[in-house]
C-alpha cells in the first residue's frame, strides 16, 4: 500500500522520482493473502490463507534470554516452547492470553502478552505501528520500526518487487529500528528452528 501510494506521480504534488509516505495503523486489525500457506494463521479451511496480524507477544524464549544471559529461576531457559503454569498464572493476571490470542502466534508459547497489558490507560506496547517509504530515482527506502530476519526480509523486498508500477530495475533498501522499535520479525519456519537450535545448545 505505501508503495503503491508512493509511485502515484501526483503524491502531494511532488515529482514521483522523489518522494515519501508516512503511514501509521493499528496493525492487529490488517490481514493478508500469503502463498506461503503453510504459515497462514487464520487457520479456517473455508478461507483463502491469510497471513493476520497478532497482538504483541513475547514467547518464552524471549524471557530465556540467549547465549549471554539467562532468564530468571529455572523458568525461563533458553529456547524454551513449554510454558509453565506458574508463569502463565503470573502473565494472565497482567495480561490474559486468549485462545485466539495463542492460535495467532501458532507455535510460539506466550510468556507476556504485551499487547494487551495497560497501566493507568496506557498500552505496555502499543499495537499501532509506523511505517514509512520514501523513493530517490530507482530506489526504495523502507524505514521499519522492527529488526527484520533474513527471510522476512527477503519476502517483504520480493512483495514491493512485485507490486504493480513498481520499476523494473527498481532496488529496495530495509531499514530497521526506525521511527520506532517493535522487537523482531520473523517467520514461522525461521522461529522453530531457531528454537530447536537454541534448545540444542542449552
Amino acid at each position: 500500500k505505501l508503495h503503491q501510494s508512493a509511485a502515484v506521480s501526483d503524491l502531494v504534488g511532488r515529482d514521483p522520482q522523489l518522494a515519501t509516505v508516512y503511514d501509521v495503523r493499528d496493525v492487529t486489525s490488517e490481514a493478508f493473502p500469503t502463498p506461503w500457506t503453510g504459515e497462514a494463521n487464520n487457520r479456517d479451511q473455508n478461507s483463502p490463507p491469510l497471513l493476520r496480524v497478532c497482538p504483541a507477544a513475547f514467547g518464552y524464549g524471549f524471557c530465556g534470554g540467549t547465549v549471554d544471559g539467562y532468564g530468571l529461576f529455572d523458568y525461563f531457559t533458553m529456547g524454551r516452547r513449554q510454558s509453565s503454569v506458574l508463569i502463565n498464572l503470573i502473565r494472565d493476571i497482567m495480561g490474559p492470553v486468549t485462545p485466539a490470542d495463542q492460535a495467532c502466534h501458532g507455535t510460539k508459547q506466550i510468556c507476556m502478552n504485551a499487547g494487551r497489558i495497560m497501566w493507568s490507560d496506557i498500552p505496555f506496547m502499543s499495537n499501532t505501528v509506523p511505517t514509512q517509504i520514501m523513493r530517490i530515482g530507482q530506489l526504495f527506502i523502507t524505514a521499519l520500526p522492527a529488526e527484520m530476519t533474513t527471510m522476512s526480509g527477503r519476502r517483504l523486498v520480493e512483495h514491493l518487487k512485485r507490486t504493480s508500477g513498481f520499476p523494473k530495475n527498481g532496488k529496495v533498501q530495509l531499514n530497521g529500528l526506525s521511527n520506532g522499535y517493535f522487537f523482531y520479525v520473523t517467520t514461522e519456519h525461521e522461529y522453530n528452528v531457531s528454537n530447536t537450535v537454541m534448545m540444542k545448545l542449552s
